[in-house]
């Protein structure tokens, strides 16, 4: 599902292939899919306290994944917790984190990709013209909030602001 980029200007970043993407480097989106509906499921029924039909659901979606399925612990906590990492692992890069973390008032967690000893890990990359070469591997190039601080839960960092604009032409606001 991973691969190193080879592209001019992107050696050595971590490139996803979960959807086609186009010479541009846009894909086609996914709206909504069935998997969601029964992460969606899996976590309201946790929440809620029926674990047993919370793990159902969760164990539905990782079958149809030829996953293992979940049986761990049946405490609350723990199967959300299973529920959320299961949504990390099937929506990922469909645009769910942000949303996830101000709903569950979480946190980002960035990490440098380097090794014990704070170098940058190598990567083998293969460029256009088929050459394959080692490169430094890039992780997250943003660490920390814009003002240097520690990512937090509920930072207004999360959140978008709506336009001026909006508040101007809609009354409803």
């Amino acid at each position: 599902m991973f691969s190193w980029d080879g592209q001019k200007g992107r050696e050595g970043l971590l490139r996803y292939a979960k959807f086609k993407f186009k010479p541009t480097l846009i894909a086609d989106i996914v709206y909504m899919r069935a998997a969601e509906m029964y992460l969606i499921e899996a976590e309201a029924e946790a929440r809620n306290g029926n674990v047993s039909q919370a793990v159902a659901a969760l164990n539905q979606l990782k079958s149809a994944r030829n996953a293992n399925v979940y049986n761990g612990s049946l405490a609350q906590n723990a199967v959300v917790d299973a529920v959320l990492i299961e949504r990390r692992k099937e929506l990922f890069g469909e645009g769910f984190s942000l949303s996830d973390i101000i709903r569950t008032q979480g946190t980002v967690v960035r990490k440098p990709f380097v090794d014990a000893d704070g170098k940058p890990i190598k990567v083998q990359i293969t460029t256009p013209d088929g050459t394959v070469k080692t490169v430094d591997g890039k992780g997250h190039s943003v660490l920390d909030f814009p003002d240097k601080s520690a990512f937090v839960p509920n930072s207004n960092y999360y959140l978008f602001n709506i336009p001026q604009r909006e508040f101007e032409n809609n009354p409803n606001l």
